[in-house]
């Protein structure tokens, strides 16, 4: 026997038992129709807030990299982390792209992270190889 067995009176009729499931079927559609909307409701206000949340972040120059949100890095960024002071900010001359290369090599091999021991920074090696590309941009 089942629960719900258990449950039912015994002594209740075929024809009690027909009118039950009668009153319990249009009060069970009902509540799964009324779930299904919820449910409808809640994906469409998630999806909408996911969309306005994206449209925020791309208008503030946000990117998604896999689990966590970045600012794209600023040309003056880059200059800065790669120890560079143009002369002209909108175009680097021959030298100071010379110097951005020695320096982004200089700067990228210390902070290589050793293998067993304290060292380096894959961190700062991302954010010096994330300068660089910015500055080589065309």
């Amino acid at each position: 026997y089942s629960f719900c067995t258990l449950l039912e009176n015994p002594f209740q009729t075929k024809e009690s038992k027909k009118k039950q499931k009668m009153v319990f079927g249009p009060i069970m559609k009902e509540l799964v129709g009324l779930g299904i909307t919820v449910g409808g409701m809640v994906m469409r206000s998630t999806l909408e807030a996911y969309r306005t949340q994206a449209a925020k972040n791309v208008a503030a120059g946000l990117t998604n990299t896999g689990s966590r949100v970045q600012r794209s890095m600023t040309r003056d960024e880059a200059l800065e982390i790669l120890n560079i002071k143009p002369k002209n900010k909108s175009r680097l001359s021959e030298a100071e792209i010379r110097q951005a290369t020695i320096n982004y090599r200089k700067y990228f091999e210390m902070n290589m992270p050793e293998h067993n021991g304290p060292g380096g920074s894959s961190y700062l090696q991302g954010k010096i190889q994330g300068a660089f590309e910015n500055i080589n941009k065309k």
